[in-house]
């Protein structure tokens, strides 16, 4: 009898932990369990964790066919970015550190900066909330349900939201 119960529990287990991995497939970092919240809380306790640099593929292909001929693309991966853009045929747009206050200082109508999930650092924190209160992304992307990267392009209202910021 309690041999049986002990199989029937193991059972359980392998078969709920089969059945969330599903349900979290093929992200199966976002995965959190029921009493973490679940797929409603899905990247919110380690972002850098769960997202790694998974949307840069996303973000570079969308930039490559929206951003305007030598726009400056500001990100946290310059990189990666500067590779994908290179593959996608865009090697006119340049790749900047969205932490260089020196490149920042450069920013002009119509570059872009791209907000990571799992890229939210202390040295960009403030020009990412001043880019989400000043209005929606340009490009969202998303890893499944859950988005992963917000691609803002710069207009006027906010390259000067950023200058008094002081970027």
């Amino acid at each position: 009898r309690f041999a049986a119960a002990r199989a029937a529990l193991a059972t359980a287990v392998v078969l709920f932990s089969f059945a969330a991995a599903a349900e979290a497939a093929p992200h199966y970092r976002l995965y959190t369990n029921a009493l973490g919240g679940g797929m409603a809380r899905a990247g919110s306790y380690f972002p850098h964790d769960e997202f790694y640099d998974a949307s840069v593929r996303d973000v570079a292909r969308w930039l490559a066919n929206n951003a305007p001929p030598g726009a400056a693309v500001f990100s946290e991966t310059p990189g990666l970015v500067a590779h994908y853009l290179a593959l996608a045929g865009r090697d006119d747009l340049r790749s900047e550190s969205l932490s260089d206050r020196r490149a920042l200082a450069r920013l002009r109508v119509g570059d872009a900066l791209v907000v990571a999930r799992g890229r939210r650092y202390f040295s960009n924190d403030r020009v990412a909330r001043r880019l989400q209160e000043q209005g929606a992304p340009a490009f969202v992307a998303a890893l499944g349900e859950v988005p992963s990267a917000h691609v803002f392009v710069v207009d006027e209202a906010q390259l000067r939201a950023l200058e008094e910021l002081g970027r």
